[in-house]
């Protein structure tokens, strides 16, 4: 079986209720997430604000910091 790659993270609008993996606070259908790894993180998460600051590096100032 050939080797898959992960897809990239992404920030989509929740279609259905659920949990953040991180903070565990509950997310709401319409609500902003991101999606990495097969989990959903919350816009209050670490894990968002994370990711979505290296986005801003790699996109608008073009590096990796």
């Amino acid at each position: 079986m050939p080797y898959r790659r992960a897809a990239p993270p992404k920030v989509i609008k929740a279609r259905y209720a659920g949990t953040c993996a991180e903070t565990g606070a509950a997310i709401q259908p319409g609500a902003t997430i991101l999606y990495a790894d097969g989990k959903v993180y919350c816009a209050d998460s670490k894990t968002f604000q994370d990711w979505q600051t290296a986005e801003f590096d790699r996109t608008v100032l073009g590096r990796e910091y």
